[in-house]
């Protein structure tokens, strides 16, 4: 294939551009970041700790460095929070958990009660992913209008915010793909700074995860072989062999200590899938299709614990959007073969290509040793998005046709983005989640039970309410209970609204904060978590009255830090 000399490609248009322009993509970059941020705070605020995919495993590893004094995961040892009664089956180099459990260490958080700011955190470093993709394309001359397009589709597709918003190491390895590619595409305008900056996201991706590193090798050695005999190739770039030397050592380092430690660069504490050959494996080809069938099936989901459809009935929608990109590059791939940035455009698509079959042996051989069919989540290339947009579009934004694509790629997200992931996503989380929290609902005046006199109330304190909210008639409770005499969950709880009995509630949510400072692992689901409904207007929280069940049958009082201490 025969390519242009400097294969970064020439100055695109709007390139080198003057302060106020520069200025005007930071601002539509981090406006872009926000509105990522904010699609995602929506699953982080809706969805329960576990929900997500193997967001339990990836926890237990962020808790083990916040609370163990650990640099890297317990992976010899690694057992799943919260019962802690199977092996971490995770096997990912170890940044992400480093990152998350340093800094939590350094903050005081909790993995189970702070979860929600371990997920702010991840969310930030997908947001950063797409602010620098938008830095990249308007760096290879992608027009303003066309960027924002593409982060439109990009927050369109559920498991993108659904998966950002959640603690799983995705998220670091989308950000050190973005970073990796601005580096490269900077070459052109810092050639002694840009090499350090894309070899600092080549280093995250290394050692953040598996998958993603392997599509960085390949696009590398597609792009950069047929540009070795060039004398203007930015491989001459003593800067870029100097940060590419400086990953290789300090990757290198990491993996042979691993090799050490555990026998393998990516050590397991369990393995997901014991061995166990299937008697009638399927053949190469049938597993082909059977892996191209769950992968598209799966690709306009969220598939996790509970799998959610948010775009039922816009399916038809949701595959013109994504068809229309891949048509516009299928267009002018190799019409524009010699343009500016074609060769670094066709070299994503063939690595990502390549992923993909290097994926299906994988998984093949995983069915072969197994007799599994797992394995198969499209949410593993969301390090491409929004990349494969801007690069599928690339080579096409001066053609009609790629104008009229990028107009039905627009209006088919525009579409799509008003009805997911945002309300849709939400409503379906809280059904999935309907039957983990309870929902009592205060008594009509005729049916009140009032408070059984008799009732043996010990006066211990037995828990706690960690906070209550009364919102339109609706009160949210969440806190823990035990029962003092052997320190295990309470086997139920009494609620009471203005000295009424309203019904019982259960523990079961994990708390291993509790746990931990009561020195008693069974509290790990101590926790609990309901609502009340149609209570009377004027109700406060200090008005909802909580009593957790004792062995010996009396009742113990929880207090909560914004009402007066409960009576005896």
């Amino acid at each position: 294939m025969q390519v242009s000399q400097d294969m970064t490609g020439t100055m695109p248009p709007g390139g080198m551009q003057g302060t106020s322009t520069r200025w005007r993509d930071l601002l539509l970059a981090l406006a872009i970041a926000l509105f990522s941020f904010g699609s995602a705070w929506i699953s982080l605020e809706d969805t329960a700790l576990g929900v997500s995919p193997d967001e339990w495993a990836h926890a237990t590893y962020v808790h083990e460095i916040a609370t163990e004094g650990r640099l890297i995961p317990d992976y010899a040892g690694s057992q799943i929070l919260p019962g802690e009664s199977r092996g971490n089956y995770l096997n990912h180099p170890p940044l992400y958990y480093s990152v998350l459990g340093l800094t939590g260490r350094a903050l005081g958080w909790a993995v189970v009660a702070d979860y929600g700011n371990y997920r702010a955190l991840s969310a930030v470093m997908a947001a950063l992913g797409i602010f620098l993709w938008m830095l990249t394309g308007r760096g290879l001359g992608m027009p303003t209008s066309w960027l924002i397009a593409i982060a439109a589709a990009t927050n369109a597709i559920p498991m993108v915010p659904f998966l950002a918003g959640s603690i799983n190491n995705d998220n670091l390895a989308y950000l050190g793909v973005a970073i990796a590619f601005y580096g490269l595409v900077q070459l052109r305008y810092w050639p002694r700074i840009a090499p350090y900056i894309g070899a600092l996201g080549v280093l995250t991706t290394f050692l953040s995860k598996a998958t993603a590193a392997l599509f960085l090798c390949l696009f590398f050695v597609i792009w950069a072989l047929p540009q070795l005999r060039h004398a203007s190739s930015p491989l001459r770039n003593r800067h870029l062999l100097a940060a590419l030397a400086g990953v290789a050592l300090i990757s290198s380092a990491y993996y042979l200590y691993a090799i050490f430690a555990y026998g393998s660069p990516f050590p397991n504490a369990m393995a997901l899938y014991p061995p166990n050959p299937p008697a009638h494996p399927l053949s190469f080809w049938s597993f082909a299709a059977e892996f191209t069938r769950q992968m598209m099936g799966r690709l306009p989901t969220i598939t996790s614990h509970a799998s959610l459809s948010p775009l039922d009935g816009w399916g038809v929608l949701f595959w013109v959007m994504l068809a229309a990109p891949l048509l516009a590059w299928l267009l002018s791939a190799y019409r524009s073969r010699r343009a500016p940035d074609a060769w670094m455009t066709n070299a994503f698509m063939l690595a990502l290509a390549t992923s993909v079959l290097a994926h299906v042996l994988v998984v093949w051989n995983s069915h072969l040793n197994a007799g599994v069919l797992s394995g198969m989540q499209p949410r593993y290339y969301g390090y491409a998005l929004p990349a494969i947009f801007i690069f599928c579009f690339l080579q096409s934004r001066n053609a009609a046709a790629g104008k009229a694509l990028l107009a039905t790629f627009a209006l088919a997200a525009a579409l799509l983005l008003s009805v997911a992931p945002s309300m849709t996503t939400r409503l379906q989380v809280r059904a999935q989640l309907a039957a983990n929290v309870e929902a009592l609902r205060y008594p009509a005046a005729t049916g009140v039970t009032p408070l059984d006199v008799q009732l043996n109330l010990n006066g211990a304190q037995a828990g706690y309410v960690d906070s209550i909210t009364v919102s339109d008639g609706t009160a949210r409770l969440r806190g823990w209970a035990a029962n003092k005499a052997d320190l295990t969950p309470a086997p139920g709880i009494l609620v009471l609204t203005d000295g009424q009995v309203v019904g019982t509630a259960r523990t079961g949510k994990p708390r291993l904060d509790v746990a931990e400072a009561l020195g008693s692992k069974p509290l790990a689901s101590s926790g609990f978590q309901f609502s009340i409904d149609n209570l009377p207007p004027g109700t406060t929280p200090c008005d909802i009255r909580l009593l957790a069940e004792q062995s010996d049958g009396s009742m113990a009082q929880l207090s909560h830090a914004g009402c007066a201490p409960p009576a005896p």
